[in-house]
């Protein structure tokens, strides 16, 4: 529900879902919100994304020019 919430957003410049069990699909949903939102910093520390969650983040910085920070710290990424 949180991530439906934020499409389209053009106010939020921090999101922080630490610890929120969120999954690749999680991710990859995340990666399509932050094409069209000016996000400056994404804190997804403690989730369940893996390497193909990651990689379509990553993959995301190109689209993003407003996004300085992805932390992923504690993931189950290989």
């Amino acid at each position: 529900v949180l991530l439906h919430a934020l499409r389209g957003n053009r106010y939020i410049s921090h999101i922080d879902l630490s610890f929120n069990e969120l999954t690749d699909d999680s991710a990859i949903f995340l990666a399509q919100i932050l094409e069209a939102c000016p996000v400056r910093k994404l804190i997804l520390q403690g989730n369940a994304i893996t390497e193909a969650g990651a990689s379509k983040l990553m993959a995301t910085i190109v689209s993003c020019p407003t996004l300085e920070l992805i932390d992923l710290r504690f993931q189950t990424v290989g």
